[in-house]
């Protein structure tokens, strides 16, 4: 069947990145987030990020993130489309004012899920392919797996999230807000892949100042088994999805593009695991060690209001102490 016969399942436009970047270096992915939804056209009332990786077991690997189109129009100078159908992928660029398919191959899906969204972008799933020789970082086409690390819905046009940094005093109620979300999540992933849930982060610790986000620990037999499970069971509108290499991250949010609700840490079991549920309840048991936390996440909350990814990293020192602390004692 000619590339004409089929139909396109996922049709993206973004920017490739190949090799590495400096450790804590998102300028890739922010300047894409801030040129995508600008300068694709054609990407709808409603519309997804969507990120693949693949994840090489050295430093060097191939990372693409893209806003997805009902169909490939004009690309921006500099990036590409990937157009994605049930048995290939074609990579095209703009030429000479007309986009011409500079690499196309068959594809091995891994796993994929067809199931309808509201807005009827429900493909997700992760696959395999020959890729060009100057992305294999061997100077040949090689095969090269392919993750899905990105999903998150966007309304082009519309002023994005909040996203500064605002901290507010403990909720008695965020305890039994975690418990109905719990049982709701359980009921989504299923027993077998969500061994345990729990209440993590500083919602769960009484009395301390917090984000009103309320993070939850999922522990899992293995991200493989739990991506597939949780990838389609959350692929909505209020939903956003990052892997992190060794857990992912789904986020919740209270409405498309509006406040986050939850954080969904899903984490095979293990030390990180351990990790956070040391820092949690050695908070709990020792105030002293609370209250220095809280005087230190008011401070960064100032300094930091309107980068979080720096509020947290911020933050990090202080984890690692606790932690290491925690697990000393134990």
């Amino acid at each position: 069947m000619s590339r004409a016969d089929r139909k396109s399942i996922i049709q993206l436009v973004g920017g490739l990145r190949l090799g590495t970047a400096p450790p804590g270096d998102r300028s890739f992915y922010s300047s894409l987030f801030a040129r995508l939804p600008e300068e694709v056209s054609n990407t709808g009332g409603v519309t997804r990020y969507m990120g693949f990786d693949h994840l090489a077991e050295g430093e060097y690997r191939i990372t693409f993130l893209g806003i997805e189109v009902d169909r490939i129009e004009s690309i921006p100078n500099g990036m590409i489309a990937w157009d994605l159908d049930s048995a290939g992928l074609a990579v095209l660029e703009a030429k000479d004012g007309e986009n011409a398919v500079i690499w196309q191959d068959d594809v091995v899906w891994q796993w994929r899920d067809d199931s309808p969204s509201p807005y009827n972008r429900g493909v997700t799933g992760e696959f395999s392919v020959r890729v060009p020789p100057e992305w294999s970082g061997t100077g040949t086409p090689e095969l090269r797996s392919f993750s899905m690390t990105a999903s998150a819905y966007v309304a082009p046009g519309r002023p994005g999230p909040d996203e500064s940094v605002h901290l507010v005093d403990y909720d008695p109620s965020w305890p039994r807000k975690f418990k109905e979300f719990s049982d709701w999540l359980r009921g989504r992933l299923g027993p077998d892949v969500a061994l345990k849930i729990m209440h993590i982060g500083s919602t769960a610790i009484p009395g301390m100042t917090a984000k009103p986000i309320i993070d939850v620990l999922v522990e899992v037999p293995s991200l493989y088994e739990a991506k597939q499970r949780a990838l389609p069971a959350l692929n909505r509108e209020t939903w956003e999805y990052w892997w992190y290499d060794d857990h992912m991250v789904v986020v919740k949010r209270d409405r498309l593009m509006g406040p986050r609700t939850h954080h969904v840490h899903i984490v095979p079991r293990g030390r990180k695991v351990e990790e956070r549920l040391a820092f949690r309840d050695h908070l709990r048991a020792h105030p002293e060690d609370a209250a220095r936390y809280a005087a230190l996440k008011r401070e960064l909350a100032e300094s930091h209001r309107r980068d979080r990814e720096d509020y947290t990293e911020a933050k990090s020192a202080f984890v690692h102490e606790i932690v290491r602390k925690a697990l000393e004692n134990h």
